[in-house]
């Protein structure tokens, strides 16, 4: 026991000792602090206003128009153009091509998930308007 007690003794001696050696270098004043001005952290940027082609109804014959059930404007943030939604829109077949093209050039940020039943609807020409007819 007493030989344990000698080397636990000699080990912390020689532990102290080596670790209090007097400096090699004469210690130096570490440089003041110059003040860092960091920027002050931007504000946070609006989503860029989307604004789709105004929505054309005008028609001569039932050719004229086409039924879609895509959002045909942003109505943040429940849901945004081009997003698939549960309302069946009249439009003219040229705007919705024209409509397509710019939901391809500016797509919708996010498109909630939906679930409606619909009615299925057919697009006609009446008194110069396309409108939304229920298909029998």
């Amino acid at each position: 026991m007493v030989r344990w007690r000698s080397w636990v003794l000699l080990f912390v001696v020689s532990a102290v000792a080596c670790s209090t050696s007097a400096p090699s270098q004469p210690a130096v004043a570490p440089a003041p602090a110059t003040p860092q001005t960091t920027p002050p952290p931007a504000a946070p940027v609006p989503p860029a206003t989307r604004v789709p082609p105004a929505v054309e109804t005008s028609c001569a014959v039932d050719a004229d128009c086409v039924v879609t059930t895509d959002e045909l404007v942003d109505a943040a943030p429940r849901t945004h153009a081009c997003c698939p939604g549960c309302t069946t829109h009249a439009v003219t077949l040229s705007w919705r091509t024209r409509f397509r093209a710019w939901c391809e050039s500016n797509p919708a940020p996010m498109c909630p998930p939906i679930g409606c039943a619909m009615q299925q609807m057919r697009a006609v020409c009446v008194a110069g308007q396309c409108t939304a007819k229920p298909v029998r």
